[in-house]
Formats: C-alpha cells, structure tokens, sequence
C-alpha cells in the first residue's frame, strides 16, 4: 500500500535530529526565494530517500476477459429490455477492454490524428481484413452500446460508436448490422440523402463479406428493409461514395462553449468593456467600473486555464466536466479517467493526461488536496521544452516590468495563458514559514512523479531523457509557486440541481480562472460568480458607481459569519486582513439586520432624519413633493412617491421572482428593478436586499446553463 503524502513527510523529518532539523526548517523563509528552497531540497539525500513515492497500479486494470463478461450481462439485460442497465452494462465493458497500442504521443498542445480518419471507408471492401480477437472485444462492446443509444435515440452518441466499433475492427461478415444502425440515426437526424448512399454503397458489396449465403440474405434483407425509409430521398447516383471513420467517430451530442461578450473590453477579453484591470499598491491589480454598471450585468465570462475533478465525483468528464451520463470514453491506458467525447478524449491525452496517466495510482494513494493537483495540472498541460523556455521570459518580466502591466502579452492583452497563470500573486512575503516548507515537499513529491511519468522530461525530438539538476529545480519551482498560487486562486467547480423545490449545491472540482483572480474580496461582494463546467460567468449584484471596485466573495460574508471568524478565516488561507466596508462597519449578522429600510440623501448617501426627512450633512428637504420643473433637474426626491415605489417592486418581486421558477429575462427585470431602486435610495445592509440579491443568485445558476453556455 502507498503512504500518503503526510506520511511521506513524518517519514522525511524524522531522519534529522537536533540541530539537524533546525538547519532544514531555517531554509525555508519567507524572505528566501522558492528557487534557493528548492535547490536546497534538491540537494538533500534524505528528501530523495523518504521523499519519493514507492510503485503502485491501480486496484482494476484492462482485461479482456472483465469486459466479455459485462459485455455478456449486457446482452442478457437487453434480452430482457432493460436498456438504460443494459448500456451500462456495456459502457463498463468498453471502460475495462483493452486498447490497441498508441502510436507515439504527440507533443503537448497537439491533437493526435483519428487512425484511418483520412482514408476513404467503403463500408465492405474488397480488401483482405485481418480480424484481430484482442481489438474484436473493444468493438464488439461499442457495437452494443450503439444498439442502446440508437434505441434511446441519442443519434449523435449513437454514431460516434458505431465510427469507434468500426475504427477498433467490428468483424467485416457483421458489419452489415452497424451500416443498418448508421443509416437510421442519419434518417432519424434528416440526413436521408447520405443515408441513401450509405446503404446502397453497402449493398453493392454484400458480396465480399466472408459468410454463407443465408447471412447473406439475411443482410441483403436488413439493408433493404431501412433503405424502404427512405422515401423522400432522392435516388442516389451509381458507385460506391466514400466515407471516413471520423464523420461518425467524431459525433458529439452537445459541444460545450464559453461565448463571448457583446461589448469586451479590448485589453482583456474575458472582462466586459464596463470593467477594466486598475492597479495601486494597496490593492495590487483589481477590477474597476468604467461606467455606473446596474444590478444583472455580465460583467466577466471566462474560460479556465486549468480545472481538476474531484476524485470522489463520478459521473463527469475528466476534461470539460460535463455529466457523460453513463456514456463514457475511456483512457485507452487505465480504468478510472473517463471522457464524454472523443474529442475530450484527445485533447487531454495531447497533454497532460498523457503525462498524468501513469502516475494516475500514485496521485490518488497520496491523498493530495484539489489545489495540488491544479498546481500539477498547469505544468502538465505545457511541455517540458515550452516551460523551460517560458520560465526564463517570465522572470524576466518580473523584474523589468511594472506590477500593473505584469500577465499582459505581446498586444498589451491580458488573456487566459500560462503568462496571466504565473504573474497571479502567490503571497508569499504574508505566509508562515511552514507554508513554504510543505510547498516545497509537495512540489518535490510531484517532480519525483514527473520522472516516474517518462512523458515529461523530454528532448527536442520528444524522446525521453534525464533532465539535469538545474532543470529539476526550474520545475520543482515552477510546481512550488503553483502551489501556492492555486491556494489563493483556484475556483471551486460546482453544479447546481432542482429537487423537490430545493437546490442542491455540489462541489465537482477546482479550477484557475486568470481574469476572475484578479477580482477582490469583499464580505459584501458587489458581484457574484458562477461555475459551470469550464466556465465562469460574473454578474452585478449591486449598483455599482463609475470608478468603483468590482468585488466577488472568496466564500465568507458578513451575513452568516462574525467579523472576527472572517477575518481569521480570511488572514488563514489568503494572508490579508479584510478591509471592506462591512469589516470596518462591522456590520450585523444577517438575523440582526433591520427590517426597516432607511432613506438616503443622493447627494452625500447619508440617512435622511426619520422624523424631517431632511438631510443633516446637505440641509436638502426629501419632504416636499417635486414640481414638474424639479422633477426633471432636481438631485432630490419627494419620500413617499419613493417608497410607494419600493412598496410597487416588493409586491411584484414577492409575486414574480422570489423564488425566481422560469429563469426568463422577465423575472431578471423585476429582480433587478428592485435591485436599482433600494442601492439608489436606502441604506445598507438591510434583510430585502440581500433576500433579493439571493434570488439574482440563484436565477443565475440555472439561467446561465440552459441559456448562456451552449
């Protein structure tokens, strides 16, 4: 059994003793840089004795012989129609099958190509076909499951395996069955002109499948049968059309994408133009208004750089975290990284699960946290020879640019990148010495996996080689800093559910969003974030003033926690103390909050006297009713036409949003009606507003996903 990694420290401090172990902990100081840290460690014997990680596999592996037996209890639960268990049956079958040996693995960043993608497929070629037993039980198994998706009429996932049951060789005498398969989604999705070619293609060389001539018969009849569905197609011309194995293959029944604003700021994409990246010492960079933004407002959409699932989550891609619903494809090496698609599929396998997947058992036995593995995530998505090169640039900057201008690219934009990654702050001046010190074990822990991988440290041609002692301690640095950087940046992946009236919240994974990370904190946020897969979206909550800072919740707030536990909470795990303004008020707990809302002055904010209604500061009378004159140059208002006003948007937003149940663009409207109307004329806090800001919230964690991320 491995240790963990907790173990494999004890392990390491107690091979010193006495003035030894003072030597080892007085190295690793705030003040010191994470490169002399590491060099350090590096250089210790008793770090690569205890330090590295002993061999272990995975508890279930492929096996051929696993995957014809739930391949056979798949037949049997169809046989019975049970279809939904029966697809499961045959998805487990597909997980454990073994695959045929890769080619080489491409370089990072670049996709490898479908085997026989590019050539043309007759469906029965004249051709000799060696059937191999080994690659039968993987697309037998695809096979089946196509059957299921067909039945189920999920078309798209239906295709994709008949291409993979054909690329891993379905045995030609039966191949008849999946052009059968394959003509009707393409009937079923109004595709029947292809069809048409399909199946008259396959008929025109039923004669070369190497069987008697009552399977034959039985084809002929099959083929026909679906070609009679036909009817509206055209006749198809003579000859046999060519098909590729990647028209299918490649299928994909919902394609996940991060759109993009209507009005982007230019500097920075992700941002709306109503934001902009603003910097002072004090605050470091941080997100400004450029405009009086409203209530409801995008304010930022952003794709990760980086994300990693949970391992206790099943269910969900490993790649874009999309729920595969049972219909998974696997890692061709291991049994537990799953894939929705075979696009997912290769582009993790054209980085870094290439490089994961061998240390796979080891990540897991070491019981790592999720911000380790996000750390160990960004420098696996990059190739040893760009990170080499990418570390030297990147230092250099640090030191010859200016702190507001640090993650901008050539073009002066500052865009989701490895550069924006590293430039994010790691705190390390505010961090206890012990921080850095299991920093740097953690990350000497992952180089020593990184090794073990073979598929990281590589020459320029790709091939494997022994990386030097200053490279190990350029990515042992590298993986340190990550690891502190994903501590105060990484972003919690949830999904959001409906039952029974109640929503449910749960955590899926972490993940590193460059342009969200520049977002303060506030225990009073004026705007929310949303997860969703690899996607992130900001939104207003609150009016916020030209020039005022756009702030986000690092997950405390003023409503549920004492300023005392915040702020602790906050010094603990991002080393500031919180200055916002409901740390410096101090302001209530939520169940201390006043019903009763308080008039403001528009000029100075101040609340009115309750018994004038005048203001004190500005000596403006709010009790007087306007003239016509007033009513269009006035900066004062008359009371009660206000609060006949608040009283009107109450009543709507207590009938038509709270709670919000159609999530349309007409319940947003009256949520941030309300919204504009209380920031404008009442002080804060107050209980409406905060149970209206929470209906905004939740309106859009199920608005976004089924109207914004398509």
């Amino acid at each position: 059994m491995s240790k963990t990694l907790a173990e494999l420290t004890d392990k390491f401090l107690s091979g010193f003793e006495g003035c030894a172990i003072m030597e080892v902990v007085d190295s690793f100081r705030s003040k010191k840089p994470l490169v002399e840290m590491m060099s350090f460690l590096l250089g210790l014997p008793e770090a690569h004795l205890h330090l590295t990680p002993a061999e272990c596999r995975w508890e279930e592996e492929k096996n051929a012989n696993a995957a014809e037996h739930y391949r056979a209890l798949g037949n049997a639960l169809y046989d019975r129609r049970l279809t939904a268990q029966a697809l499961q049956m045959f998805s487990t079958s597909i997980l454990l099958a073994p695959h045929p040996p890769r080619r080489p693995y491409p370089a990072a960043g670049e996709k490898e190509s479908l085997g026989g993608s590019e050539t043309p497929f007759p469906p029965f070629s004249t051709e000799e076909e060696e059937e191999d037993e080994g690659k039968q039980v993987l697309s037998l198994a695809y096979a089946n499951r196509s059957a299921m998706l067909l039945e189920l009429k999920r078309y798209p996932a239906c295709l994709r395996d008949i291409g993979l049951a054909l690329r891993f060789g379905y045995p030609k005498r039966l191949r008849y069955k999946l052009v059968s398969r394959w003509a009707r989604c393409l009937i079923a999705l109004d595709r029947e002109k292809e069809a048409v070619a399909l199946l008259d293609a396959a008929l025109e060389g039923l004669g070369s499948l190497p069987c008697d001539e009552l399977t034959l018969a039985n084809a002929k009849v099959s083929l026909l049968m679906v070609r009679q569905l036909c009817r509206k197609a055209a006749s198809s011309s003579k000859g046999s059309p060519s098909f590729s194995l990647s028209a299918p293959a490649l299928a994909k029944e919902r394609e996940f994408k991060v759109p993009k604003l209507k009005n982007e700021n230019r500097s920075a994409p992700a941002l709306s133009s109503a934001v902009k990246v603003a910097y002072t010492r004090a605050k470091g960079r941080h997100l400004v208004a450029t405009r009086d933004i409203n209530p409801g407002e995008l304010l930022c959409v952003e794709k990760s750089f980086a994300t990693v699932l949970d391992s206790e989550v099943t269910g969900i891609c490993s790649h874009c975290l999309a729920d595969h619903k049972g219909i998974v494809i696997p890692c061709p090496e291991c049994t537990v990284v799953m894939f929705c698609s075979l696009e997912c599929q290769q582009e993790a396998l054209s980085s870094y699960h290439r490089v994961e997947c061998p240390i796979g058992p080891n990540l897991t036995g070491l019981g790592l946290p999720a911000h380790v593995l996000l750390a160990l995530r960004i420098v696996t998505k990059m190739s040893f020879k760009k990170l080499k090169k990418a570390d030297l640039q990147l230092r250099k900057e640090v030191e010859t640019r200016k702190p507001a201008t640090l993650g901008l690219n050539g073009e002066d934009k500052y865009v989701s990148s490895y550069r924006s990654v590293y430039h994010l702050n790691t705190n390390q001046a505010q961090r206890p010495d012990l921080d850095l010190f299991n920093a740097c074990v953690v990350a000497f822990v992952l180089l020593k996996l990184l090794q073990k991988s073979g598929r990281f440290f590589c020459g320029e041609e790709g091939q494997p080689c022994t990386p030097s002692h200053e490279d190990l301690v350029l990515v042992g640095t590298a993986l340190c800093s990550h690891v502190l950087r994903a501590t105060c940046n990484g972003l919690t992946i949830m999904n959001h559910t409906r039952v029974l009236e109640k929503t449910l919240h749960v955590e899926i994974g972490l993940g590193l969003f460059p342009t969200l990370s520049l977002a303060n904190h506030s225990c009073d946020p004026t705007a929310t974030v949303l997860t969703y897969q690899t996607g992130s979206l900001m939104m207003s909550l609150s009016f916020i003033q030209k020039g005022g800072e756009v702030t986000r919740s690092y997950g405390v707030s003023h409503l549920h926690m004492e300023r005392k536990e915040r702020r602790a909470l906050l010094q603990e795990g991002y080393h500031f103390l919180c200055d916002c303004r409901a740390c410096k008020g101090d302001w209530p707990l939520f169940k201390d909050i006043s019903n009763s809302l308080t008039l403001i002055c528009l000029k100075c904010s101040q609340p009115l006297c309750p018994l004038s209604l005048q203001c004190r500061n500005c000596k403006i009378d709010y009790n007087k009713p306007l003239t016509k004159k007033e009513a269009k140059v006035s900066n004062r208002y008359f009371w009660m036409e206000i609060l006949h006003k608040v009283e009107t948007a109450k009543l709507e937003f207590a009938f038509s949003a709270n709670p919000p149940v159609n999530y349309d663009e007409d319940e947003k409207k009256v949520i941030c009606d309300m919204l504009r109307l209380l920031a404008k004329y009442t002080k804060h806090p107050t209980k409406i507003v905060h149970a209206v800001r929470n209906s905004l919230d939740l309106w859009l964690m199920f608005w976004a996903p089924a109207n914004y991320f398509r």
